[in-house]
């Protein structure tokens, strides 16, 4: 189609006389089991004409004319020519050094010099036990690709039925199973919500801007159907709007498939087998049948798709229902149902607890307004969160009342954790400013614990709470370990 279109086309002009080989070629075979021996001459002289022209695929055509050669020779009983043709193809073969070749045409030279019967020389078929034999295979063949394709949908249900793995993991193990097992050397999956069109898979040559996506949209909102066309087919150019993308003078087979649900379109894939040169490839090419596996295995995988994503949503709000669950809502820290859940996850073998109680923070709360106070202890949770940040766990215990655990450290180092979050707390210019430059503290009790169960996290507490109760007793704003109390 590429040559008749463009004459000045060398390329494709090999690919139109290999097409023109063959049909001449075939033309004869079938004249000569039908004993019209005279038009079987005019298609061999056609068929010769156009294998001289061809330059790369003698090695090929040489052996496909040579059995046609042969064939007709021995049924008009001129064994004599057939074998000068056949030394011919010999001799070249024999340059080439394509033994296997070159023995194959020498028993066929062979059979001409000493009259034996070759294969082709026995009684023709009729034409009616051909196309039974024909029916036979077709139905044969027909039967593998039903199994074929029971088995591709097996497959491709398990993969978009899997829990795992998100949305675009999904796709492109999808897509991939679709392109493999239809031998697609280009496939794209395209994706529009409200005016935004992406591609959420492409494999092969496909490079598309947003205005050719949102054109191929176009074409499917008009067309609002699923398609397969061949280069060869009269209506081809119908499906430019779609395809002129892609190269259509590269394109041998397309398949175009819509997802449209309550009305909308909201994908498209497509789906390309290009144009393969030599005419000797092994290939399959889709059709209608092919059209409607991948039609359903597309809308399966759009279902797939809303499924996941929806997932997505329900775990998304899950997790923050669960993080709501155990943050305090006023500091973004922890809160008591957090602290057990740090517990059930693990706070090391040992470690240090800090029991934190700002100062006179009621009166502040009384006397400037909840106002005041809420930003009192929303500033002390930042300040406690960032000095334990990376090393431990913030938690607002209840009220004005706040825990560190710090695992792996000892009650040293708590101590002097502990003095650096009061001085910072002092000197917060924030709140000082709120509480007319009065003193703002908080009272600080340290203790270590040596087992990371309730219960040995409750004792360490009650150690940090008697010391931090010692502190009180001592006038307030300063920090006092347990065993300073032993």
């Amino acid at each position: 189609m590429s040559y008749v279109m463009k004459k000045n086309d060398d390329e494709n002009e090999k690919y139109w006389l290999s097409d023109l080989f063959l049909y001449h070629i075939s033309k004869a075979s079938m004249y000569i089991y039908e004993e019209k021996f005279d038009k079987s001459k005019e298609e061999l002289v056609l068929a010769k004409k156009y294998m001289d022209k061809i330059e790369g695929d003698s090695y090929y055509t040489y052996m496909e004319y040579a059995y046609a050669i042969s064939l007709y020779y021995d049924r008009i009983g001129k064994s004599d020519e057939k074998g000068k043709v056949l030394e011919e193809i010999y001799e070249f073969y024999t340059k080439g050094n394509f033994k296997g070749r070159a023995e194959r045409v020498k028993s066929l030279i062979e059979d001409a010099f000493y009259g034996q019967n070759t294969d082709f020389a026995r009684e023709a078929l009729p034409v009616k036990a051909i196309l039974d034999i024909c029916e036979l295979v077709g139905a044969k063949l027909e039967l593998e690709n039903r199994d074929k394709d029971t088995n591709f949908l097996a497959l491709f249900n398990e993969t978009i039925s899997r829990d795992q793995g998100g949305v675009l993991e999904v796709i492109e193990d999808a897509v991939n199973m679709i392109q493999n097992t239809y031998n697609l050397d280009r496939a794209i999956l395209l994706e529009k919500s409200g005016e935004r069109c992406m591609m959420t898979y492409s494999h092969g040559a496909i490079k598309l801007n947003v205005k050719d996506m949102g054109d191929i949209f176009k074409f499917f909102d008009g067309y609002k159907a699923e398609f397969i066309t061949h280069r060869i087919d009269h209506n081809y150019q119908m499906y430019s709007d779609a395809l002129e993308k892609f190269n259509m003078d590269e394109i041998a087979t397309a398949i175009g498939v819509p997802v449209i649900k309550d009305g909308e379109l909201k994908r498209v894939f497509i789906g390309i087998v290009d144009v393969h040169r030599s005419y000797t490839g092994n290939r399959t090419y889709l059709n209608k049948h092919n059209l409607t596996v991948v039609k359903y295995a597309v809308h399966q995988l759009s279902d797939a798709i809303k499924r996941i994503k929806s997932n997505c949503v329900i775990k998304a709000m899950n997790q923050e229902l669960e993080k709501s669950s155990v943050t305090d809502q006023l500091t973004g820290i922890y809160n008591r149902m957090g602290l057990d859940k740090l517990i059930k996850q693990g706070l090391g073998e040992k470690g240090t607890l800090l029991y934190l109680d700002l100062d006179y923070f009621k009166k502040y709360n009384d006397t400037y307004g909840h106002d005041v106070g809420d930003l009192i202890l929303k500033s002390f949770a930042t300040i406690l969160a960032d000095n334990v940040k990376n090393i431990g766990y913030a938690i607002r215990y209840g009220g004005d009342e706040f825990v560190a655990i710090i695992p792996d450290k000892d009650e040293q180092f708590g101590k002097q954790l502990a003095t650096n979050i009061n001085k910072e707390f002092m000197d917060n210019y924030e709140v000082q400013v709120a509480i007319e430059g009065q003193l703002i503290s908080s009272s600080i009790g340290v203790a270590e614990y040596d087992d990371s169960s309730k219960e040995g996290i409750e004792q360490g507490l009650k150690a940090a709470d008697l010391a931090l109760y010692e502190v009180k007793n001592q006038g307030r704003g300063t920090v006092i370990c347990w065993s300073e109390l032993e």
